[in-house]
């Protein structure tokens, strides 16, 4: 079950863009890309779970 897509990084960063002007340090930067990318990925995650156990939703 893959619960990242590489193709999204591109999208993120420029989302995140605003971001890294304001956060000088490299280590504090990584953080709060990495963590979004965990929120992001977490909740891809639980959805295919929930869409798993519904009919209506695994069909599609």
């Amino acid at each position: 079950m893959e619960t990242w897509d590489p193709a999204w990084n591109d999208a993120l960063t420029d989302y995140l863009a605003p971001f890294r002007k304001r956060i000088g340090d490299q280590r504090t930067w990584t953080t709060l890309s990495e963590t979004v990318r965990g929120i992001l990925a977490s909740g891809a995650l639980r959805c295919k779970q929930i869409a798993a156990t519904s009919p209506i939703l695994a069909a599609v």
